[in-house]
């Protein structure tokens, strides 16, 4: 529990543990983003199927 705040149920988080995550996962921000953005141009151009029926 963080000191100064409400115990469980309160609704807030204590950012300590998070910062650790956060670090954590730092190095693979990059790759991650890399990924996804060449998805995203991928995505941009195939046409979009979306409105045709079967």
């Amino acid at each position: 529990m963080c000191a100064g705040t409400p115990s469980a149920g309160g609704g807030e988080l204590c950012p300590e543990p998070l910062a650790e995550i956060d670090a954590w996962l730092a190095p693979y921000r990059r790759p991650w983003s890399d990924g996804f953005d060449a998805l995203e141009r991928h995505l941009d151009t195939t046409p979009d199927h979306s409105e045709e029926t079967p």
